[in-house]
């Protein structure tokens, strides 16, 4: 009964009325006063297939690339003024042991032969590595470098607390280009990074360790070691562009499988969330490219249909934690040559491939929408994110059939991106999935579509950590050379910034619907299953399934349902609707437009304007109309400025606090002298407004702060992290003119500059 009252109420205040889709250049409604709102001066590039897609690891293997990945040598971005070291790192890079090659032959594994050798003008690669992403083509960018900055410093009480702030500690490589430019509001790409691989204890230099624990380590991720000194809007667009990417494998490959297929210390076995298809459909790829030449393999009994997580509790494993809104796993499995090798580095270019296919597929598709359908139709076994596989485990047949939940929290993101806040925020906090079909396209969906995450999670997952620690002469440590061993780690299972991921019906701000808009068609195969308004904004959109979403269709726009259907909520508000078949419609209004029927139709409740509306539908033979009732319409349109978007305050204090990141003479600085204005402007972590979600923060303290083997605080150790990272920029500034590309393949002794 809830349920009808709701749907009533919703249909005699707000529904009716000829409706349409408006953009203007006036401001508009801001729910959330608390968002800092700008209006850019232009709007927003169109994404698509003429951009790039770049795979890169800090090497240049090209020889390789073309013998093992068999394509063409992609093309080779670099800084102006670094064609000298380029182009002999072009000529031969011993360093790579096919590193590169089996990244892009990872890649060609997704897309195929064919759309390699059709697009391989897309592709190219850098020495220079991800970390430069402020400058980076437009496009799918891929890293298999995992930076790490997991010091201990991030997780204690005295680690400053910025608030909704962005600066250089929360400059993390591949985050995006929008983090490091506070006038660069584009979603010009969509970073791709894989994490790091399991880290073999043995490897590790424990230089403190007094429980002796080397068993069931965990390393901290970069994203969830520095987002805990934000604010919650910061923290979202941390993730915004991003995709993080940790492997499976299967089939009985790998370190760690033993005699039979067994992986007794894996983290996880997932394969109940893999789709079944990863091991046979892998090895099916990799005959089909190499002609047969795995069959041996098949026949020595290695491909059992077993699949689990890479990391080995003997390890210092490598797992989402708080980067679990925006983590994937994919197979990570690769053919080398004449091996079988499995990594990080090979699961994330399988991604981008995948996003590149979703691209071509859906042309007009953002590459957030792109993120969304990779991560919603993730296989999962729970109805939640998970700090050891984030969404799940990748499904590519799915993700290329389109989304298969409308997540309020992942939609948000879109917020900050030029023109897109009015189109997935509305008024009452519903937010949209903006499909947006060029004039000529049509987007095919067969997915089920569901709300957002139900099954909302409580306490924490508690690990024995790792993190990095000092050299014995004081010097910082390189990524986890050397690490401290701190015990108890607590990770939360939910934290704040994650609230709208969760759907709750009496909390508007975690609902999502679906706004139809372009001209073109959107075909849906299959239900909808939120519960939430549909708008058909513009274009046509056809449904061959049921609906327990609100229809409603505007000006301008046309709706088509065929077959025997049930249909909870319809609306015709000034658009044209055709129905086509036998089918139950509960709840049924009528404003005006074109309404066609072709089979016998129930409507349970008619809603119309006067005696008159409801004769002319009472008369129709093949309508069995249930109740009547009459409504005046008011109109309510979908008001949109391309302009607007949703900014964070932006404060670089290694420069003063201007505007833009310093980028030349940062190991120059007086770091105490910014540390002591850092001090002075911002709170710490004791002090945090969510200090109770910070890793490793319980019974009023941090464990990184009472655990024996953790380094006290050093602001010198805390801003060196940052320092490291940021040396490799040499400009972090958005200028979109400050990267070159050249054709490698057209080298004879010298560069051939494509414009």
């Amino acid at each position: 009964m809830k349920k009808l009252i709701i749907t009533l109420n919703l249909i005699s205040v707000i529904v009716y009325g000829a409706s349409e889709l408006r953009y203007v250049n006036s401001e508009t409604y801001t729910r959330n006063k608390d968002d800092y709102i700008v209006y850019k001066k232009n709007e927003a590039r169109k994404s698509g297939i003429n951009d790039y897609i770049g795979l890169f690891d800090g090497t240049i293997d090209l020889d390789n690339v073309r013998k093992l990945a068999g394509i063409p040598f992609p093309k080779v971005w670099y800084f102006p003024g670094a064609e000298n070291e380029e182009f002999q790192k072009v000529k031969k890079d011993k360093s790579s042991d096919n590193h590169l090659s089996s990244m892009f032959r990872a890649f060609i594994m997704m897309v195929g032969n064919d759309w390699g050798s059709q697009n391989y003008e897309r592709l190219y690669t850098s020495s220079l590595q991800g970390e430069n992403q402020a400058v980076m083509p437009y496009g799918i960018a891929q890293s298999s470098l995992a930076i790490t900055n997991n010091y201990s410093g991030h997780l204690t009480s005295q680690a400053p607390y910025y608030g909704n702030v962005i600066n250089e500690m929360s400059a993390l490589p591949m985050t995006g280009r929008r983090m490091l430019d506070e006038d660069y509001t584009e979603n010009g790409n969509l970073f791709i990074q894989a994490m790091e691989n399991e880290t073999p204890i043995n490897t590790v230099k424990l230089q403190k360790n007094t429980s002796g624990t080397k068993s069931g380590l965990v390393n901290i991720d970069n994203y969830t070691a520095v987002s805990s000194g934000y604010g919650i809007e910061a923290q979202k667009l941390m993730r915004a562009e991003s995709i993080h990417v940790i492997q499976e494998i299967c089939g009985g490959w790998g370190r760690g499988w033993e005699q039979g297929g067994n992986y007794k210390n894996s983290w996880k076995n997932v394969t109940t969330q893999s789709s079944g298809e990863t091991t046979l459909d892998f090895l099916d790829k990799e005959k089909k490219l190499r002609n047969g030449k795995l069959a041996k393999m098949v026949e020595h009994g290695y491909a059992k249909n077993e699949c689990v997580l890479s990391s080995e509790k003997t390890d210092i494993a490598s797992l989402p934690l708080l980067s679990r809104a925006h983590t994937v796993v994919a197979n990570g499995q690769v053919w080398n040559g004449n091996r079988v090798t499995n990594g990080t580095s090979f699961a994330a270019p399988k991604i981008a491939g995948l996003a590149a296919k979703i691209q071509e597929k859906f042309p007009g598709m953002s590459y957030h929408q792109i993120k969304q359908l990779i991560l919603t139709t993730a296989n999962r076994t729970e109805d939640r994110l998970s700090s050891f596989i984030g969404w799940g485990t990748l499904n590519e047949t799915k993700a290329l059939n389109g989304p298969s939940m409308l997540n309020a929290g992942l939609i948000e993101e879109e917020k900050f991106f030029t023109g897109m806040y009015d189109k997935v925020m509305a008024k009452d906090g519903t937010k949209f999935f903006w499909a947006e079909v060029p004039q000529g396209a049509k987007w095919k969906w067969s997915n089920d579509i569901f709300p957002g995450f139900e099954d909302k999670p409580s306490g924490y997952d508690i690990f024995d950590t790792a993190l990095t620690g000092e050299r014995p002469d004081g010097r910082m440590a390189s990524a986890m050379s050397y690490a401290s061993v701190v015990e108890g780690i607590n990770i939360a299972r939910y934290v704040p910034n994650e609230k709208n991921f969760y759907y709750d019906e009496d909390d508007m701000e975690t609902r999502a619907g679906l706004r139809k808009a372009g001209n073109g068609i959107l075909e849906l195969n299959a239900n909808l299953r939120y519960r939430e308004v549909t708008q058909i904004l513009q274009g046509k959109f056809i449904l061959n399934g049921n609906s327990d979403s609100e229809l409603r269709v505007f000006k301008n726009a046309t709706l088509e349902i065929n077959g025997n259907r049930n249909i909870q909520s319809l609306i015709a508000d000034g658009g044209k609707v055709s129905l086509n078949g036998n089918m139950t419609i509960n709840h049924f209004g009528i404003d005006s437009g074109d309404i066609s029927f072709s089979g016998n139709i129930t409507i349970n409740n008619l809603y119309v304007k006067n005696e008159a509306e409801k004769q002319k539908y009472m008369s129709m033979k093949n309508l069995k109309i249930g109740k009547v009732f009459f409504r005046d319409f008011e109109p309510v349109n979908a008001t949109i400025n391309n302009k607007k978007v949703a900014n964070i305050k932006h404060e670089y204090f290694m420069n003063n606090f201007s505007s833009s990141p310093k980028t030349s003479g940062i190991y120059d600085i007086d770091k105490k002298e910014i540390f002591a204005k850092i001090r002075e402007r911002y709170k710490t972590n004791a002090d945090s407004p969510n200090r109770e979600y910070i890793p490793g923060y319980k019974d009023g303290g941090f464990t990184a702060d009472r655990d024996p083997d953790t380094e006290r605080f050093n602001y010198r150790y805390y801003l060196g992290g940052t320092m490291w990272f940021m040396g490799f920029s040499p400009n972090l500034k958005t200028t979109g003119k400050d990267w070159k590309m050249y054709d490698y393949q057209a080298v004879q002794g010298k560069f051939k500059k494509i414009e």
